[in-house]
């Protein structure tokens, strides 16, 4: 299925939503002489409650069912947070440390990231290497929303003694390809004073559309 006829249905679910909504609160407050009384089905009487309330239950079911979609199901489990999409996935981008969108972002120890003329991250002198648990970024793939991606900038610096790292980088486009950025810098060792910042790795990438 393709994103345009996705968002079409996605679209539809959400003006489904609405509607059973709308006519739940319709059935509840205006049908009835008073708010929550009776309304006549054919012959009988029964509660306007009875019939309202689910349709704005499932109505709200319905609309919270497709925020997310579920073919991202993986990505907003893992990490939910970050995981926003709504109906934009055909301008949605992720960069992971690895083939698949879920994979983490390893480096040691400070990553920066920007995207056009926007800085999306600043892992500003975390001095620890993100795969840890006490690790201020914990390595989440970075997800951004654009329709004019052009070049993504990368630098990453050690700021620690002794050693430094970067995972290898994927883009994962909106049309669901995926794209190399690079294989990373495999761990090395080195020493240097422990006040000098060492870049390690900087380069930009161009994205052909």
């Amino acid at each position: 299925m393709s994103m345009d006829t996705l968002n079409i249905v996605i679209a539809g679910f959400f003006l489904f939503s609405l509607l059973l909504i709308i006519a739940g609160i319709i059935v509840c407050v205006f049908l009835p002489k008073q708010m929550g009384g009776k309304i006549k089905l054919g012959k009988k009487e029964v509660s306007s409650l009875r019939v309202g309330l689910p349709l704005i239950f499932i109505g709200i079911a319905i609309f919270l069912s497709v925020l997310e979609p579920a073919y991202d199901r993986e990505l907003r489990e893992k990490y939910l947070d970050k995981a926003r999409y709504y109906l934009w996935a055909d301008k949605r981008y992720i960069i992971s440390g690895g083939v698949n969108k879920t994979d983490r972002i390893v480096v040691d120890d400070d990553l920066r990231i920007r995207l056009n003329d926007n800085q999306m991250v600043l892992n500003d002198i975390d001095k620890i290497r993100s795969d840890y648990d006490w690790a201020k970024y914990r390595g989440e793939p970075v997800i951004f929303f654009t329709d004019d991606l052009k070049w993504i900038s990368v630098a990453a610096r050690d700021v620690k003694c002794c050693t430094y790292y970067l995972s290898p980088l994927y883009l994962h486009r909106p049309d669901g390809t995926v794209m190399k950025l690079t294989d990373g810098v495999k761990e090395k060792r080195y020493e240097h004073p422990p006040d000098k910042i060492r870049l390690f790795f900087k380069e930009v990438f161009e994205i052909v559309q």
